[in-house]
């Protein structure tokens, strides 16, 4: 299945979750499946990242996301990243600097307990069942297409 594939099955989905317009259930969709990334530390999604991908205006977003806040299901979030004390090889401390925090928004507890949370980490775990079953050939012959494609998407973009 496909990333458009899976967000378009996200978006019906979120019709279970209250959300009545189109716009609101991409939104929705995109912040169930940003969610998802266990490579992130914070459930922040800022509004520009959902402008870029949905191609949205800033007002438009903003509204979309008013009516989900009030229907529970996302939260006003900020994550930052303090200094803190990394330890070197030869067992000395040095500190890493603070980050400005990121602001944005994300699921609440209502959000992740939403089917469309819930069919979003479906997609994920048969992603990862996908991978685990594949041998190391298959997997560098698929990335090895999927950035070919990304190439060919960006050139014609040019």
């Amino acid at each position: 299945m496909t990333y458009e594939e899976k967000i378009a099955a996200l978006t019906e989905t979120a019709k279970e979750d209250g959300v009545d317009s189109e716009e609101g259930r991409r939104i929705f969709a995109k912040l169930c499946f940003y969610a998802t990334d266990y490579q992130d530390a914070a459930n922040v999604t800022p509004t520009r990242i959902l402008m870029q991908a949905l191609g949205y205006t800033k007002y438009r977003i903003s509204k979309e996301l008013s009516i989900l806040k009030k229907l529970g299901l996302v939260e006003r979030t900020t994550c930052g990243f303090p200094a803190y004390e990394i330890y070197t090889e030869n067992g000395l401390t040095d500190f890493d600097e603070s980050h400005p925090p990121i602001n944005g928004f994300g699921l609440t507890t209502k959000g992740f307990e939403s089917a469309t949370y819930k069919k979003a980490i479906k997609f994920l775990d048969e992603e990862y069942r996908r991978l685990a079953e594949m041998t190391e050939e298959e997997i560098q012959r698929e990335m090895k297409q999927e950035c070919g494609n990304e190439r060919d998407i960006i050139q014609s973009q040019a």
